[in-house]
Parts: C-alpha cells; structure tokens; sequence
C-alpha cells in the first residue's frame, strides 16, 4: 500500500485548520479555568464573610465542604456558652475549661453525623449533658492514710496535752484567788 501524499495546495488549508482548532482548544480550556476559579472563589470565603453566615450556613460548610475556618468562628462565637454552662454545672474553672474542649472536640465529629436544625439550643443541650456524664462518673477515692513515726504526735493527742495545759493554769489561777472569789 502507497502512504497517501497531501497535495501541496492543501497544506496551508489544513495548517490553518490546524492552528484554528488549537485557539477554540486554548479558549474552551482558559474559560474553563475561569469558571473552576469563579466556582473555588465563591465557595471559599473571606475571613469576613464568615461572621456573617448563620450558625447553620456555618455547620453546613464545616460538615459538607470540610471548611475548618466555619469550625473556628463556631468556637470563636459559642465557646464563652460552653464554658458558662460547664462552670454552672461543674462549679470548677478548670474543670469547665477542659469540659469545654471535650466538648467542641466531640462537636468535630458529631457535626458531620447529625443533621442539626437549631445549632444554639443543640449545642446547650450537648454541653450539659456532658457536664452531666461528668458529674456521675465516680469520684476516685484517694487514700490519704499516713504512716507515723513514733516521735510524732497525733492531732488529737497534742489537743488533749492543749487542754490539760489549759486546765492547769486555770486551776493555779483559781488558787491565787481568795476565799470569797473562788465561790
């Protein structure tokens, strides 16, 4: 078989064919390009935007589009709420700090496994029940049993030596007094 041989008169037709199609290609790809950096660009916000978004637009972009700056202004604008309702609960400010972290840690998964309609009064309920949990776990009993050495006093044998002290100056305070007085 003979390879077949262009003419040359149709080169320049088939160059400029050629040469079309790569500009409508280079054009269909910078316009796509265009629109994925239009799309990426409204789906990422700026920093301001965020304060402005609902506390469900928020959990959706967190739970949906793993945007974790929604998960910080979460924190930013319900973590003082957390650490209230743990401090009421707990009475205990180191312990309602770390109750608050649990709590926003637990909140990183949850988000993303429950539908969640009302974030505020959710959020409310999730922190008190933890606060909850905590309260009935246990409390570990520590043994605070010492060993004494034989040259130490217990307390209340250092009260008894204390009283009888006591005792005896109030008896050489009674002697001094005359008769008439002791009565």
């Amino acid at each position: 078989m003979k390879p077949k041989i262009i003419r040359r008169e149709y080169v320049p037709g088939i160059l400029i064919l050629l040469i079309k199609t790569a500009f409508i290609l280079w054009f269909l790809l910078t316009l796509f390009c265009l629109f994925l950096l239009r799309v990426y660009y409204h789906s990422v916000l700026q920093q301001e935007d965020y304060k402005k978004l609902s506390d469900e637009e928020l959990v959706f972009r967190y739970a949906h589009r793993n945007e974790h700056t929604a998960f910080t202004y979460l924190f930013e604008r319900y973590g003082h709420l957390v650490y209230g309702v743990c401090l009421k609960y707990l009475k205990d400010t180191e312990a309602a700090k770390d109750a608050m972290q649990q709590v926003f840690i637990k909140l990183l998964e949850d988000l993303k496994r429950f539908k969640i309609e009302k974030f505020k009064p959710w959020l409310y309920q999730v922190a008190k029940n933890y606060c909850f949990m905590q309260l009935r776990k246990p409390v570990p009993i520590v043994d605070n049993k010492v060993e004494l050495s034989a040259d130490m006093e217990l307390e209340d044998e250092w009260h008894h030596k204390v009283e009888e002290e006591l005792l005896d100056k109030l008896e050489e305070a009674i002697k001094e007094l005359n008769e008439e007085q002791r009565v």
